[in-house]
C-alpha cells in the first residue's frame, strides 16, 4: 500500500493518518516463516522541516516451525516503525543519509513494515518455553510421550565412570 502525501505537501506541520489492514504476503521458505494476513496498521505521516516523518504500529501474526519439536506454531507480533523520507530532488543533494528517498509523492508502507517485521522476528521459534523437543536417539516428541531410550554415555566421560566401578581386593572392595 502506498500513501500519497500530496494533501500535506504544501504545508509544513500538516499530517495524514491511515488505519488499514494489509496482506503482506511474505514467506521465507528456507527459515520456514510465513506472515499470515491481515496485518492491522496505524500510520501517521507528518510534513516536517527536512522532509516527511512516517511513524506507526503494525500488528499481525506469523507461522513458523518450533525449533525444538518441529511442530507448526502461530505467534502474534507487533512492530513499531519510524522512517524519514525526503523528496528525490533533496536526496540528490546528499544532505541526509538517514532518510529514504520519496518518489512520485508516495510512501510505500508495505516495504517499511516488512523491513521492521523481518528485523524483529526471533532467531529461534519455540511453541513454548517449556518445549522438551525431540529425543535425539529415537525422534519421539518428548512433549507428548516419554521414550524408552537409554542414552549412551558420553565417550569423553568414560574415565570418570571407571571411578564408580567397585575395585577388587581389600576389605572394602
Amino acid at each position: 500500500m502506498k500513501i500519497d502525501i500530496t494533501p500535506i505537501k504544501e504545508g509544513k506541520g500538516l499530517s495524514l493518518v491511515r488505519d488499514v489492514e494489509l496482506d503482506l504476503a511474505w514467506e521465507d521458505r528456507e527459515a520456514g516463516i510465513r506472515l499470515l494476513a491481515p496485518w492491522r496498521v496505524h500510520a501517521k505521516v507528518v510534513h516536517a522541516e527536512a522532509g516527511y516523518l512516517l511513524t506507526g504500529k503494525a500488528q499481525g501474526s506469523y507461522m513458523a516451525w518450533c525449533d525444538r519439536c518441529l511442530l507448526p506454531l502461530e505467534k502474534e507480533m507487533a512492530v513499531t516503525f519510524s522512517e524519514c523520507f525526503v523528496p528525490v530532488y533533496q536526496g540528490e543533494q546528499g544532505n541526509d543519509d538517514e532518510c529514504r528517498l520519496l518518489e512520485n509523492d508516495q510512501i510505500d508502507l508495505k516495504e517499511v513494515i516488512l523491513e521492521q517485521i523481518i528485523l524483529e522476528l526471533p532467531m529461534k521459534h519455540l511453541c513454548s518455553t517449556e518445549c522438551a523437543g525431540l529425543c535425539p536417539h529415537c525422534g519421539v516428541n518428548l512433549n507428548e510421550e516419554t521414550c524408552a531410550c537409554k542414552a549412551p554415555p558420553d565417550p569423553r566421560l568414560s574415565k570418570l565412570s571407571q571411578l564408580l566401578e567397585p575395585k577388587g581386593g581389600g576389605q572394602n572392595g
